[in-house]
């Protein structure tokens, strides 16, 4: 499916789903694959025009991505997921601020943010809510569901957040 883009006025936004296929690490063991989310961000140049020469690249890994959709959900207010690329300097962050999502990524000093309004939140959602069901199949979608949020939760009161 294509890449769906949000667009602010200080950087963009580009969410895509992809499959990972992880290299075995030993001659016994088997290759794997796993759907996730690849979110990329580009400074903007003018109103209307984004450099993304310049911009960041970020996979979220397997176990990122339910606590991704449990803030989508609003079953955790925020999420942080770093120490990502070869330097591990990478840095996403999606915080539930109430009347918006404010989403940041961050490269060593590199940084770019931007406000998410309600109007793309069904997009947002249904993108991870099909990786999640591609990764298993065998569940029905309200299973998912629930998985999902007693994630969020275990998640939101193991950083403090009052549930």
């Amino acid at each position: 499916e294509p890449a769906h883009h949000i667009y602010g006025s200080k950087a963009a936004w580009s969410v895509e789903t992809t499959e990972v296929i992880s290299e075995p690490r030993t001659s016994n063991d088997r290759q794997e694959s796993f759907w996730t989310l690849q979110v990329e961000m580009a400074p903007s140049l003018t109103k209307q025009r984004y450099d993304w020469d310049r911009k960041i690249v970020f996979r979220l890994t397997k176990r990122e991505l339910p606590l991704l959709a449990a803030v989508l959900f609003g079953w955790t207010g925020k999420i942080t997921f770093a120490n990502h690329g070869s330097a591990n300097d990478k840095e996403f962050t999606v915080e539930d601020q109430g009347s918006h999502l404010y989403v940041k990524l961050r490269q060593g000093k590199k940084i770019f943010s931007l406000p998410v309004g309600g109007e793309e939140l069904f997009t947002l959602t249904a993108f991870v809510l099909r990786a999640l069901c591609k990764n298993a199949p065998d569940l029905d979608s309200q299973t998912v569901l629930q998985i999902i949020k007693r994630a969020g939760l275990m998640y939101a009161r193991s950083v403090g957040e009052v549930v």
